[in-house]
């Protein structure tokens, strides 16, 4: 496996609208301007024994809506826990099973300006829809195409059988090289963040912040990459404390960040 330079950072670039131009290429300067400040914890959620709420079983995802609730994509427990802005527990989204607003394997989440709540399933191949009251609305089929036998047909939702499972497991390609960019995030103002590939060894380095106008606002050192960020300038991060349990914890990112 070869690695890529990371003299190549000097001069990367990211290309955003910008208008009038169907891109604009952002220069990348060649010296960090690192960022000070440190979050500040607002609040934690999940525990190793509590209410039901309070435990989690392989959280896959977190979330915010404009009133800066929280959502929680709970995997293993097959729900979405929903957290007001001080870390309260409001109402808990879906469960395990096939029918209307249930869950087989949940992987995704997202939440509409509306207030609307979208969580993807792996497992049903579909899409469940929850209004901002947190009632189930509607579940949309992901389209299915196959071919056997040299006649393609099409269908919506239900579990891909299980040869085609291997079948594309096997035709999946990795690259040969080790990416500069380790991960790439945005978030409802528009800003970029990018996490570098450490110098070192292949794992996580520095963050750089990119405006929505392609503006360079500086680089993070020493953190980790938020698994969420709010409008107001909350951020949500996936950890496992001392004794290995699963907990989110939210902070309110420094002004010099936002």
């Amino acid at each position: 496996m070869h690695r890529m330079p990371l003299t190549a950072l000097a001069v990367l670039t990211l290309l955003v609208p910008a208008p009038g131009l169907a891109q604009q290429a952002v220069q990348i300067p060649a010296r960090d301007r690192v960022l000070q400040g440190e979050p500040q914890t607002l609040f934690a959620i999940g525990a190793l024994e509590g209410a039901e709420w309070e435990t989690f079983s392989d959280v896959a995802q977190v979330a915010f809506d404009a009133r800066d609730n929280l959502y929680v994509l709970d995997r293993g427990n097959h729900r979405v826990l929903v957290f007001d802005a001080q870390g309260k527990f409001v109402r808990q989204l879906g469960k395990q099973g096939s029918g209307p607003g249930e869950f087989g394997s949940p992987n995704g989440i997202g939440i509409e300006p509306d207030g609307r709540v979208i969580v993807a399933d792996i497992a049903h191949r579909n899409y469940t829809i929850f209004g901002p009251d947190g009632e189930f609305e509607r579940g949309v089929g992901i389209v299915r195409v196959t071919n056997e036998g040299g006649r393609s047909s099409t269908s919506v939702g239900g579990r891909l059988p299980d040869e085609q499972i291997r079948q594309n497991l096997a035709n999946m390609e990795f690259a040969e090289t080790v990416p500069v960019i380790f991960g790439l995030r945005t978030d409802p103002l528009g800003r970029i963040w990018v996490h570098r590939t450490a110098e070192k060894e292949y794992g996580p380095g520095r963050i750089d912040l990119i405006a929505a106008d392609g503006r360079y606002i500086g680089t993070l050192e020493d953190q980790t990459m938020p698994d969420a960020v709010s409008r107001s300038g909350r951020a949500a991060y996936i950890e496992r404390d001392e004794f290995d349990v699963e907990r989110v914890v939210v902070k309110m990112l420094p002004a010099g960040w936002r």
